[in-house]
């Protein structure tokens, strides 16, 4: 008999359960964000064996980006991703290990997982790809300034992009914020006041 559960646009659904990547046989996913943990087997270190039976798992609310996450554990390692993410590569073909990649609700509703309300955008072109209504939902973002070891002025809207164009990380650019210091390729960074036209 097929499973079936009511979308976010009011229609009755089929569920589709998928393997998620690097846990096959241990967990699937459904186009509505659903987790379920599969039946199996588990040896401890200490060769004991015991059954575990097949149960659905929940996301939590994530502390910091307040998005839906789930804790995914396979070889007696614990790893914590967004479930959105998690969706989007099941359904949506996006790779996890690309973290340019930001998966987003079209609605901005960090909640809503439903697989045909995600959209895959690169970091820098996000606010290209909301809708203007929503904009003033999205966090603000932090305006940058790099001085380069030649003299060279960059000005950046924000954090990512800026990282993006120098292929360095954002923590490492407010790590160098907060302390006055150069990056790895000698980069000088400062935070800035854009001017209003």
């Amino acid at each position: 008999m097929k499973e079936m559960k009511m979308n976010l646009d009011g229609e009755l659904e089929e569920v589709i359960w998928k393997p998620i990547k690097g846990y096959e046989g241990i967990y699937v996913i459904n186009q509505f964000g659903d987790v379920k943990s599969l039946a199996r087997t588990l040896k401890s270190s200490h060769g004991r064996v015991r059954q575990v039976r097949e149960f659905m798992k929940s996301s939590t609310v994530h502390a910091k980006y307040k998005n839906l996450s789930m804790s995914l554990t396979k070889d007696g390692h614990t790893r914590v991703v967004m479930t959105a993410r998690l969706v989007a590569e099941a359904f949506l073909g996006l790779d996890r290990t690309d973290k340019r990649l930001i998966v987003y609700n079209k609605d901005l509703n960090k909640l809503d997982l439903y697989y045909k309300h995600l959209i895959i955008t690169d970091s820098t072109n996000i606010r290209a790809s909301i809708p203007k209504d929503k904009l003033s939902l999205l966090p603000r973002a932090t305006p940058v300034q790099c001085v380069t070891k030649d003299g060279e002025i960059f000005k950046f809207d924000a954090m990512t992009t800026a990282a993006n164009y120098f292929g360095i990380t954002r923590y490492e650019i407010k790590i160098k914020l907060d302390t006055n210091g150069k990056d790895q390729l000698g980069n000088l960074w400062h935070s800035y006041k854009p001017s209003v036209k």
